[in-house]
């Protein structure tokens, strides 16, 4: 599209797509805004159309592949394990901060289940060893 930066900004919105659902449109809505104030209204109008259809359609294909459906954390964790990831490990802090952040919800499960009954109040059912959750 000709715009000053392209290289920084494409960056910025690499950046920023770690955030859901907003992530990249913090850079390309006000971007697009800015090109047709300034008469430049099929470049601003083409900016939004590949954004919205490319590059929304590519993070909502990818992020599942790369974070990952079926770890059931909550979206606030990965994005927070995402960026503590990023800081600790730099680049491939993107993909080790999530998993590492897996692993310790896995093993603080497995802790839970393992200890129940150490961890129960005494006098409650959980503390009873022959104790079975509800199916």
């Amino acid at each position: 599209m000709g715009l000053d930066g392209a290289i920084f900004w494409g960056t910025v919105m690499t950046v920023l797509s770690i955030i859901p659902g907003v992530g990249g449109a913090l850079v390309w809505v006000p971007t697009a805004i800015i090109l047709i104030a300034t008469g430049e209204v099929w470049r601003g109008i083409g900016l939004a159309v590949f954004c919205a259809l490319v590059v929304g359609s590519v993070d909502n294909v990818m992020r599942p592949r790369l974070v990952g459906q079926d770890i059931k954390m909550h979206e606030l964790l990965i994005f927070f394990s995402t960026l503590g990831g990023l800081l600790l490990f730099g680049a491939m802090g993107f993909i080790l901060g999530p998993i590492l952040a897996a692993l310790f919800v896995t093993a603080w499960e497995m802790f839970g289940t393992a200890f129940r009954s150490a961890l129960a109040e005494p006098g409650s059912a959980a503390a009873d060893p022959n104790y079975r959750p509800p199916a």
